[in-house]
C-alpha cells in the first residue's frame, strides 16, 4: 500500500507520524523550523488523510505492518529519526522497536492508541453530519481543549478547521 507522504528540507531524515483523526497537516506549524536541519517526511497513516482506506476493524498488527511498509518506502535505507504524537506516538514506538538500529532517535509525545485503559478526558462524541457544522465545530473545539491543546486561547478557528478537515 502506497501511503501519501510529503518531504521537505535537507539534512538527516526525520519522519513525523500524526495522531488519530489526523493527517500530515498536524505537523504544518513544525515542518518549516525542522526542515532547516532535517529532511522532514510526513505521511498519512493508512486510512487517514490522502492515504488509502482501510477497514476500521483491521487488526493492530496489520496496521503496524502497513505503517512499517510506508516507512521503508519513505526512507528505504539507512538510519532516520522518528517522532509521533498521540496515536502516532504509540505507532512510532512499535515501529521503532521493530526497525531496531534503523531508528537513530525516537521522540513520542502523549502516546496513546490501540487498547488499554483510557483516561476519561471529558471528550464529546463526534456528532452525525446531520447535526450541522456549528455543532460539529463546537464539539471539535471542546475535544481539542480536552485532549490536544493545553492553552484554550490556542484553540483558534484555524485549529478547528484543520481538525474538521481530518474528521
Amino acid at each position: 500500500m502506497k501511503l501519501y507522504s510529503k518531504s521537505t528540507g535537507s539534512g538527516p531524515p526525520l519522519v513525523l507520524i500524526h495522531g488519530g483523526m489526523g493527517s500530515v497537516n498536524h505537523w504544518d506549524r513544525n515542518v518549516g523550523a525542522l526542515a532547516r536541519h532535517y529532511t522532514v517526511h510526513t505521511f498519512d497513516m493508512p486510512g487517514y488523510g490522502e492515504s488509502p482506506w482501510i477497514p476500521k476493524n483491521l487488526p493492530a498488527e496489520d496496521f503496524y505492518a502497513l505503517v512499517l511498509e510506508g516507512l521503508n518506502d519513505i526512507v528505504p535505507s539507512g538510519t532516520f529519526r522518528l517522532a509521533g504524537f498521540s496515536l502516532g506516538g504509540a505507532v512510532a514506538a512499535v515501529c521503532a522497536a521493530r526497525l531496531g538500529a534503523r531508528v537513530l532517535k525516537l521522540s513520542v509525545m502523549g502516546p496513546g492508541g490501540f487498547g488499554g485503559v483510557q483516561p476519561d478526558l471529558g471528550m464529546k462524541k463526534i456528532p452525525p453530519e446531520s447535526a450541522g457544522e456549528a455543532v460539529m465545530r463546537d464539539v471539535l473545539a471542546h475535544n481539542l481543549r480536552a485532549m490536544m491543546i493545553a492553552d484554550p486561547a490556542k484553540v483558534t478557528g484555524e485549529a478547528v478547521d484543520l481538525h474538521l478537515a481530518n474528521v
